[in-house]
């Protein structure tokens, strides 16, 4: 009956236990920042019967009745489970039933094909009848082969527990949403990106969800006003110049460099340039808040006076803000009011849950749909970013921690945006510099000691985390950098109190721990 020390509960309705629909995703940490920015409650000290397959919380059942979905790390990797049956237990406590997700726990180790899977790992069950491990099952042969071939007509996952182990089918009937923060779709939703707006301009979804707003016109069409549009909303009043690049006709991808040029250098900076001079930090920002801000910005040619970019500015709920945005109407008795309800009910979906709602862009001379990219079109630089390189990465992880050099050492101190300023100790200096890039570790060295995944001395990368106080004792943790000719290792830390934060080197001994948080 062990205790877990942190459950993340969520509401994802479009996980379902018969896996019609599951989550794509390019790497694991895009994997696991998806659901914990989906979290709306985070228990500690739950009681987890490992048998029974059942959470006791300290919460009454009606105010946790919508959570249908929950994850933990259990020091190896995250799990992730859905929430099958809710019984009322006390006033002050619910257990829930729970069942493997089998697809997200296990996703980065199997290997999916197109249209057939096939079992390439398989153990027999541990545990006897009464929960206890059983080292002569353990020894039991299996009636399923590995590499034996499953098909079926939808995609399912098959549930052995009794043998102890799982295998999955597929089909092109499965409806991936994509959770990575680049890459297509096959249908449905696109995920929520959990990466931090940083960047300057709006990612590669959001240029495709105004897109796909706007419409693709090969030639000018008329308003009703006089006004002439071209391309995607590039009209001959407000963008002349674009405008008469454009004229008198002009293909798809010349459409989309031109988008792509006035949002960033206009729309996408002014947006940016706004927040920050009304003194909002960016780093809080959302890529899809901001995507949503840009696409209204572009569509109405206002911001400060709305009351969403105030209600944002001040701190409101995301969910108030995203209630105010879907019924935020402009030009209000006109042909165009559907049509624009309609879109800001899409931005404000894009605002609270990511959602950009993946469709092909329609071509507004009626000969009917954009069929470059997948119906995407053209997506011109910078919105062509792939995922960074692990190496890019661990340097951008490294440079973040050297940004708190000569910071003071303060026992269970944290940097914003996860604290004060005054100063900070060893761990929560890694765990900073690896928020600071969207990546989420936990707190203290006693917990990091588990995070990714362990290496060794002849496998250090920059980034990775030194533990330097035995096999035993947890209780410091370094940030490696380099190696010395001498064998010694180059690390940046937090060393103790009367300290600032320095680089130093240290000798590593036999009782040298290691931990990459990138999964390279």
């Amino acid at each position: 009956m062990p205790r877990l020390s942190k459950v993340f509960f969520c509401n994802i309705p479009e996980l379902d236990i018969n896996y019609n629909h599951t989550v794509n995703f390019t790497n694991i940490n895009n994997q696991i920042n998806w659901f914990l920015n989906k979290a709306k409650y985070v228990m500690t000290e739950c009681t987890y019967l490992r048998k029974e397959r059942s959470l006791t919380i300290d919460k009454y059942i009606d105010d946790c009745i919508n959570y249908n979905y929950c994850l933990w790390n259990n020091r190896t990797r995250w799990e992730y489970f859905f929430i099958i049956n809710k019984e009322y237990v006390t006033e002050h406590s619910t257990k829930f039933t729970l069942k493997l997700d089998v697809f997200q726990t296990y996703y980065f180790n199997i290997n999916f094909g197109k249209i057939e899977s096939y079992i390439e790992r398989q153990h027999c069950n541990r545990f006897d009848t009464n929960g206890n491990i059983d080292l002569d099952n353990l020894l039991e042969p299996e009636d399923l082969e590995v590499g034996e071939l499953k098909v079926q007509e939808i995609y399912n996952a098959y549930d052995y527990s009794d043998k102890g182990c799982y295998f999955l089918t597929s089909s092109t009937r499965l409806g991936m949403i994509n959770g990575g923060s680049s890459g297509g779709s096959t249908g449905g939703s696109t995920g929520n990106q959990s990466t931090l707006y940083k960047d300057g301009y709006m990612s590669m979804l959001g240029l495709y969800f105004l897109k796909q707003a706007e419409g693709f016109s090969p030639t000018p069409y008329n308003l009703g006003d006089g006004t002439f549009t071209i391309g995607y909303g590039t009209t001959s009043e407000y963008d002349s110049a674009h405008y008469n690049q454009l004229a008198p006709k002009c293909t798809e991808q010349q459409a989309s460099e031109v988008l792509g040029d006035s949002l960033y250098k206009s729309y996408s900076k002014y947006v940016h340039d706004t927040f920050v001079s009304y003194g909002f930090d960016m780093n809080k920002m959302k890529q899809n808040e901001f995507d949503a801000f840009v696409d209204f910005y572009y569509n109405t040619g206002s911001l400060t006076s709305r009351s969403i970019f105030t209600k944002y500015i001040n701190g409101d709920s995301k969910e108030s803000i995203a209630e105010v945005w879907k019924t935020t109407v402009i030009m209000s008795g006109t042909q165009f009011e559907q049509g624009l309800r309609n879109r800001r009910k899409a931005e404000a979906n894009v605002f609270l849950n990511a959602d950009y709602n993946y469709k092909k862009i329609e071509i507004l001379d009626g000969s009917g749909y954009v069929t470059d990219n997948n119906g995407m079109g053209y997506i011109p630089p910078p919105y062509d970013r792939q995922e960074p390189s692990h190496s890019t990465i661990r340097e951008n992880v490294v440079a973040s921690a050297r940004k708190l050099l000569g910071k003071p050492y303060v026992w269970g101190g944290n940097y914003p945006p996860l604290g004060s300023d005054n100063g900070t100790d060893c761990s929560g200096l890694c765990q900073w510099a690896y928020n600071d890039n969207g990546i989420k570790i936990s707190r203290t060295t006693y917990t990091q000691i588990q995070d990714g995944k362990e290496t060794t001395y002849d496998n250090l990368k920059m980034g990775d985390l030194v533990f330097t106080r035995g096999k035993t004792d947890n209780g410091h943790v370094v940030m490696f950098i380099s190696k010395n000719s001498d064998g010694s290792i180059h690390v940046i830390e937090a060393k103790q109190t009367g300290t600032d934060i320095m680089e130093n080197d240290r000798t590593p001994n036999d009782n040298y721990r290691y931990r990459s948080i990138i999964n390279d």
